[in-house]
C-alpha cells in the first residue's frame, strides 16, 4: 500500500493526517492553507490512512503531519471533515460569510488537491466560477 501511495505524490507537497499531526483553529488552518499555496506550487497531497494508519514510509515522505483530533475517525468520514475544512479556510480567506454563519454559496477559487485514501487517488479539482 505504501509503494503505491508513494508513486502518486511525485511532485506534491503532502501533509499526512495523523494523530500525532498539527492542529489548527479553523482560522489557523485558513492561514496555513496561504502558506500551502507557496509550499505547494499548486500541488498539494493530503494522504488519509486506512484503518491501520499510514505506513511509516509514507510518514516520512509527508512534508508534515496534521491532525483534527486525538480521536480515530474512519477514512470515509475523515475526507469528509478534511474537505469540509478546506472549504472554510478559503471562506475565512474571502472574508465571505460561511465561517460561523452557515451559508455557503458557490467556490470562489481554484487549487488542485489530491487526496490519497487506502492508497487510492481521489482527485479534487476545484475550479473557480
Amino acid at each position: 500500500e505504501a509503494e503505491r501511495i508513494l508513486t502518486k505524490l511525485s511532485n506534491s507537497y503532502v501533509v499526512a493526517l495523523a494523530i500525532d499531526g498539527k492542529r489548527y483553529s479553523s482560522e489557523d488552518f485558513a492561514k496555513r492553507m496561504e502558506k500551502y499555496d507557496i509550499l505547494s506550487k499548486g500541488n498539494l497531497a493530503f494522504v488519509i490512512g486506512g484503518s491501520l494508519g499510514l505506513h511509516k514510509a509514507v510518514l516520512d515522505r509527508a512534508d508534515e503531519k496534521l491532525s483534527f483530533s486525538e480521536m480515530t475517525f474512519p477514512h470515509q468520514l475523515m475526507r469528509v471533515i478534511l474537505l469540509e475544512q478546506i472549504y472554510r479556510a478559503y471562506r475565512i480567506r474571502n472574508n465571505e460569510p460561511y465561517h460561523k454563519w452557515g451559508q455557503c454559496p458557490h467556490f470562489g477559487f481554484y487549487y488542485k488537491i489530491i487526496i490519497l485514501e487506502n492508497s487510492f487517488l481521489i482527485g479534487y479539482t476545484i475550479v473557480e466560477n
